[in-house]
C-alpha cells in the first residue's frame, strides 16, 4: 500500500502516476458541533448534482443557488461555542468577503445568517460581525434576537469600531480571478466544522471537492489549480508557491483514480500537501471523510475498504480498523 510519508512524496506521487475513472463514495458525516447526522442530506449536497459535461454556466448556476442556504445551514446547525470559535478564528478578509458573498446571493432576501449569529454570539463578537455586514442589519438582529446583555454590549462595541477608520466596510471580492464557483464553495466548507478549523483545511476540502466533481465537469485541471491557487495565495499564504502546479496534477488524479482506494490515497496525499487537516481530525474521531463525506474515498482507505455502521473505530499500529466489522462483507 503506498505511503504518503512526507510532502514531498505526495508531490511526486500525484505528478507521476496515471489512472482511470471512478465515482467518488460520499460518506455521510457526523461532527462534533453540529446537528448533522448520518441520515441527514444537508443542503451542500445539492452541490453533487454537477454531472461530467455540463458547461461552467451550469455548474457556476448549481454552486450559487445553493450558496445562500449551505452558509445559513452551517450557522444554524453549530453549536454556539462552535460558533464563538468560528468567528475567531476568521480573518478579517474571509470575514469581509464571507459577508459580501453571501449578501450578493441573498439578492435582497432576509439574512438568516445573522438572526443565527445574534443568538449566539457575545457583543464583542457581533461587533466585529457588524463591521463586515454592516451595522443596520446586524443591529436589527441583535435588537430581535439577543438578550438585553448582549445588545447593550454589541452597541457599545459597534459604536467604538464605526469610530476607527476602516470599521464598518465590507471589501469586494478582492480576488477577480478566483472562479465564484470554487470561491463559495471555499466559504462553504470555511465555515463548516471541519474546514473553520483553519483556512487549510477549507482549502484540502475544495480541492478534493474539485478534483470530483468540477473537474469532471469541465475536463480542466489546469484552470482549478489556477483557482485553488489563488485560493493559497489569498487566505493561506504560508502554504508556498511551491505547491504552485502540484494542485492541477493532483485533482486531476483524485477525478481518474481506477478504484476508492486509490482515489483514498490521492486525497490523503492532497490533504497532508496541504497540512493534513482532515487527517488530524480523523485521527481524533476515527472519520476521515471530511465535511459533507467530501473524503469519502479517504475515509474508506483508512479502514481497509469495509463500510461499517458503527463507528466505535480501534487502531492497530498504523491501520485505522473496526472491532465490530464483518472481516469478510
Amino acid at each position: 500500500m503506498l505511503q504518503f510519508l512526507c510532502r514531498t512524496e505526495a508531490l511526486i506521487t500525484a505528478l507521476v502516476l496515471s489512472v482511470s475513472l471512478v465515482g467518488t463514495a460520499h460518506a455521510k458525516v457526523s461532527t462534533e458541533g453540529t446537528d448533522f447526522s448520518h441520515s441527514t442530506q444537508s443542503a451542500f449536497h445539492a452541490n453533487y448534482a454537477i454531472r461530467p459535461g455540463q458547461s461552467k454556466q451550469d455548474v457556476a448556476a448549481i454552486i450559487h443557488s445553493n450558496f445562500a442556504a449551505v452558509i445559513e445551514e452551517n450557522f444554524a446547525r453549530g453549536s454556539s461555542a462552535h460558533i464563538q470559535k468560528l468567528i475567531d478564528n476568521l480573518s478579517e478578509r474571509e470575514l469581509q468577503d464571507l459577508a459580501s458573498a453571501y449578501t450578493k446571493a441573498l439578492g435582497g432576501q432576509h439574512a438568516n445568517v445573522l438572526d443565527s449569529l445574534a443568538q449566539k454570539l457575545d457583543g464583542k463578537r457581533l461587533a466585529r460581525v457588524a463591521g463586515a455586514f454592516g451595522y443596520v442589519p446586524v443591529s436589527i438582529a441583535v435588537s430581535t434576537h439577543a438578550s438585553s446583555d448582549v445588545q447593550v454590549a454589541f452597541e457599545e462595541k459597534a459604536k467604538r469600531s464605526a469610530a476607527t477608520p476602516g470599521g464598518g466596510k465590507a471589501t469586494i471580492f478582492a480576488s477577480p480571478t478566483i472562479d465564484m464557483t470554487i470561491y463559495e464553495i471555499y466559504l462553504e466548507y470555511r465555515t463548516a466544522p471541519i474546514g473553520s478549523l483553519g483556512p487549510s483545511a477549507a482549502i484540502a476540502e475544495t480541492s478534493i471537492f474539485s478534483g470530483a466533481h468540477l473537474w469532471a465537469a469541465w475536463q480542466a485541471g489546469t484552470y482549478i489549480g489556477t483557482g485553488i491557487n489563488a485560493l493559497i495565495n489569498t487566505y493561506d499564504p504560508q502554504l508556498g508557491d511551491a505547491i504552485g502546479g502540484t494542485i492541477y496534477g493532483m485533482v486531476e488524479n483524485i477525478y481518474s483514480a481506477g478504484n476508492s482506494i486509490q482515489q483514498g490515497h490521492y486525497e490523503q496525499g492532497l490533504d497532508n500537501l496541504l497540512g493534513g487537516s482532515i487527517g488530524a481530525r480523523g485521527e481524533a474521531t476515527g472519520n476521515y471523510s471530511g465535511d459533507y463525506g467530501v473524503s469519502g474515498a479517504y475515509n474508506e482507505m483508512m479502514h481497509n475498504n469495509h463500510i461499517c455502521g458503527d463507528f466505535k473505530f480501534q487502531t492497530a499500529g498504523s491501520i485505522h480498523t473496526n472491532a465490530n466489522c464483518d472481516p469478510n462483507p
